[in-house]
């Protein structure tokens, strides 16, 4: 197992490594970071001020996943398993009309039964949790 902190990009892609960033209003940051097909991948943006949307997209552009659950504060969080190897993309999205800071980690390790399993419930709350937004 091994964890990336990045701030512009994954210090393994011989990046600049950092823990915060702070992004301008309605702004979007692009990191990349590279996986192996079969690995367990966690993305976790912490909300330090202010809120961000995440959306991760496979190799060749494929939108893999997204993430817009919560507000200021908390963190907004993906997990999978890389279904094939290659360079994914990051976006980190501020939607507001202010600027807010964040720091993203990123965890990339072998799959287990487990991660499996935690996967799948993040890929069902990610799924679901804006059709209930919709609902209220």
């Amino acid at each position: 197992m091994y964890r990336i902190w990045i701030l512009s990009a994954v210090a393994a892609l011989g990046q600049p490594a950092n823990f915060e960033r702070e992004i301008a209003a309605e702004a979007t940051h692009t990191h990349t970071f590279r996986a192996d097909a079969n690995q367990f991948v966690l993305i976790t943006a912490h909300q330090l001020q202010g809120h961000v949307d995440i959306t991760l997209h496979a190799p060749g552009e494929t939108l893999t996943a997204e993430s817009n659950r919560t507000y200021n504060g908390g963190y907004e969080r993906l997990a999978w398993i890389s279904p094939t190897g290659g360079e994914f993309k990051l976006e980190i999205h501020r939607p507001a009309k202010t600027s807010a800071l964040y720091r993203l980690e990123i965890e990339i390790r072998e799959a287990d039964a487990k991660d499996k399993t935690r996967a799948a419930a993040y890929r069902t709350i990610c799924q679901d949790v804006p059709a209930l937004k919709k609902k209220q």
